[in-house]
């Protein structure tokens, strides 16, 4: 959570939690897609969940290298 930082935008941002309340995910209300998401994990850490396809000049990604999770059981 400490390396995050968001640039611009967060005037614009739509805050929105599902379920349980505890993460919050942040849309666009123009287009609806969702940059980033932010919570705690299991431990009480901050953390941020961010959808790379909103950065800029991201690198070739590993798709192999992905680690896939099921949300509903986090």
């Amino acid at each position: 959570a400490d390396k995050f930082v968001l640039h611009s935008g967060a005037d614009v941002l739509k805050d929105y939690r599902f379920n349980t309340h505890k993460i919050r995910h942040m849309f666009c209300p123009e287009c609806g897609i969702e940059p980033f998401a932010s919570g705690t994990d299991a431990k009480g850490n901050d953390i941020y969940m961010v959808n790379v396809n909103c950065l800029e000049d991201v690198p070739e990604i590993d798709r192999a290298a992905i680690k896939h999770w099921n949300g509903k059981d986090w």
